[in-house]
Parts: C-alpha cells; sequence; structure tokens
C-alpha cells in the first residue's frame, strides 16, 4: 500500500551537486540565522529564545518533509495538487479573521494557530508552482482551442491575486506572476497570448500599487530616500550602512554591529545584510555564484525534461527561488523597495523554510536521472 504513494531512495539516481548546492546554502543560512538572532537578544531576552524556539522546530519540520518529498510520487502530488492549492487558498483567506489573523508592519499575512504564526502566502507559493504544474500537464493540449485555456489559467492566477491585494503583500503577488510568466514562456504558449497577460499583469500591478496607499507609500519612501531619515528608507540605509561596513573580506563570523539595534528585522528580511557585514564582498559572490547555479541547474533540467509536469514545476520552482533572491537582495543594496520578503533557506520564517525544505526534496525526487 506505501509503495503506490512513495518511491524508494534511489541514492545513486540522485543529482548530487544539486543536493550539495542546496546542502551547502541551507547550512550557510543556519549559521547566519543564529548569528543574526544575537541581535534580537540585545533587544529583546523573550523574543529571542521564541524566534530560536520555533525556527529550530521550522527545520526539525522542514527535515521531515525534505524526506517526504523525496519519497512522495509525482503523480500523487499532480493528482491532489488542486486541493493543495483551495487548502492554501482557505488559509490566505483565514488571516482575515480576527480571532486567528494577525496584522504586522501595515500587512495582514499572518495566522496564530496554537501560539505559533503561520504565513499562508508561502504555502501558496508552492501550492501555485505545483497546480500550474500539473494544470499545464493535464489541460494545455485538452482544450479546443488555447483561449479557453488562457482564460481558465488567468481565473486560476486571479484568485490569489485579489487575496494578496487585501493582504497588501506585493512581493507574492509579484511571484505568482512571475511563476505564471515563467510556465507560459516554456510551455510555448502562442506570444500574442503571452505579450497580453505581460500587460494584464504589468495594469493590475499598476492599479494595485496606486490604489493601497500602504503599498504605494512604499515606492514614494523608496524616490525620496536620499532625503528621507526616517519611515521604510530607514532599513535600507542601515542596510546599505552594515553592507559598507564589511568591505571585501567582512567583520568576521558573528560579528556584525548593524544587527544589534539598527537594523530592523535583522534575522528576516534583513539578514542578507548582516550576512554582508560579517563576510564582506567576497562572502556575498559565493551566496549569489551558489544561487545562481542552483537555479540555472533546475532550468537546465527543465529544459531537457520530457515529462510536462516535471518541466513545468522545475521551471515555476526555480521562478519562486530567483525571485525571492531578487526582492531580499535587491531591497538590501537599494536597488528596489523594501519589500519585506524572505531570502530562501536564511531567513526567519518557519512556513518558508519548510515550504522550501519540502520543494526542494520534490526537486531532488523529480530530478533523479530516469525521471526526466
Amino acid at each position: 500500500m506505501i509503495s503506490k504513494y512513495f518511491r524508494k531512495f534511489e541514492f545513486d539516481l540522485v543529482r548530487y551537486d544539486l543536493f550539495f548546492v542546496f546542502l551547502a546554502l541551507l547550512t550557510i543560512g543556519a549559521i547566519t540565522f543564529f548569528s543574526a538572532t544575537l541581535g534580537i537578544l540585545s533587544r529583546n531576552e523573550i523574543k529571542f529564545y521564541s524566534i530560536i524556539e520555533s525556527q529550530s522546530i521550522a527545520y526539525i519540520i522542514g527535515i521531515a518533509l525534505f524526506i517526504f518529498g523525496f519519497l512522495i510520487k509525482r503523480k500523487f502530488v499532480q493528482k491532489y495538487a488542486v486541493y493543495f492549492y483551495g487548502m492554501s487558498v482557505i488559509l490566505c483567506i483565514s488571516v482575515f479573521v480576527n480571532e486567528i489573523g494577525m496584522k504586522f508592519g501595515g500587512s495582514t499575512r499572518w495566522l496564530s494557530i496554537l501560539g505559533y504564526s503561520l504565513q499562508p502566502g508561502d504555502i501558496l507559493k508552492l501550492a501555485t508552482v505545483i497546480t500550474i504544474a500539473s494544470f499545464f500537464a493535464v489541460y494545455k493540449n485538452y482544450f479546443s482551442n488555447e483561449l479557453k485555456f488562457m482564460m481558465y489559467f488567468v481565473l486560476l492566477i486571479l484568485i490569489p491575486s485579489i487575496i494578496m491585494f487585501f493582504q497588501k503583500d506585493l512581493g507574492t503577488l509579484f511571484i505568482i506572476y512571475y511563476i505564471s510568466l515563467s510556465v507560459l514562456f516554456v510551455s510555448r504558449t502562442k506570444t500574442f497570448y503571452l505579450i497580453l497577460i505581460a500587460v494584464m499583469i504589468i495594469l493590475s500591478t499598476i492599479i494595485y500599487v496606486n490604489t493601497n496607499d500602504y503599498v504605494k507609500n512604499r515606492f514614494l519612501d523608496y524616490k525620496s530616500e536620499i532625503k528621507s531619515e526616517q519611515g521604510i528608507s530607514y532599513q535600507s540605509k542601515q542596510a546599505l550602512i552594515a553592507i559598507g561596513a564589511g568591505e571585501m573580506l567582512g567583520r568576521g563570523a558573528g560579528q556584525s554591529i548593524q544587527k544589534f539595534y539598527y537594523l530592523p528585522e535583522p534575522a528576516g528580511d534583513s539578514i542578507f545584510a548582516v550576512y554582508l557585514e560579517e563576510y564582506g564582498f567576497f562572502g556575498g559572490v559565493v551566496v549569489i555564484l551558489l544561487f545562481m547555479y542552483l537555479i540555472l541547474r533546475i532550468l537546465y533540467l527543465s529544459y531537457i525534461s520530457e515529462n510536462d509536469f516535471v518541466k513545468y514545476y522545475l521551471t515555476g520552482f526555480a521562478a519562486v527561488i530567483l525571485a525571492q533572491c531578487f526582492l531580499n537582495m535587491g531591497s538590501m543594496i537599494g536597488v528596489i523597495p523594501i519589500s519585506g520578503d524572505t531570502l530562501p533557506l536564511f531567513s526567519q520564517g518557519g512556513t518558508a523554510l519548510i515550504c522550501y525544505m519540502f520543494g526542494f526534496g520534490f526537486m531532488l525526487q523529480l530530478t533523479k536521472k530516469p525521471n526526466l
């Protein structure tokens, strides 16, 4: 019965380069996270121990789900993708329920369950990747014309788009759009529809920013960053100070000064700034190259895959990693406004860590040598 849903380990078929790059990033991320949390200890001891406890639990659950993702059969995930998607949408809507929803920093993105916080948006990202991959694999050639298929596809991404609008979560909205465009591109959708969807996404994003004061203020504050001394640009300024202090080789492991009192959320979305202060320019290059290798290798395996679901899942998963890295790193070095998005495998956030661990485990399952 179990063999119906799970595969054998088959370690000899694993893409070890992917596994070791993932392991390297996870290890560097864990070391940086525990270093960054020392900045929280100096401010709030109770919060420090709470974060350490919740993140440690997330690592344990994440390892279990990594193994689960590595063993689960592709057809099982593909079959129940729509239920996973529906559950993630319900969780995202649940943040608006007063008894369990949590508001922080102008956004409503979290659930409080049994004393622990859960960010459904991170689950939605993974669910979107799996669901879009399944949808394209099953229905791309099912409908009599491509227009009908595209109408259902737009409906699929419209639901989370509306939810993210009310959650004021532009980062997750951007990632969902980026996943969609990436899969559309590799599925050889007609150029007309690709351009049409891209234009719709751009227009909806412009409308979203201009009708959402919280997000609009982030952009306005970013544009006036040189003049502004307080507000959202404060985090960007402190991040740049940390990065500059790291110079070429960094202050040394655990030696960041900005994480104490200066950097907001040093273990969260500011963690890349902490890392650059401690390990410098060359340390940053190492992490960026590791992420680049991981993304490009996944995209290459997607390109050579003959299985549609595998191709689309790998493309979508690579898109999530790339988008998250861009949003986090880009906001820390000042090329885009602060988005509040985490750095994969580095930042505080148990929900994101658990989802990435499952996603990587499933990715290693799909990329076993006979599966492509």
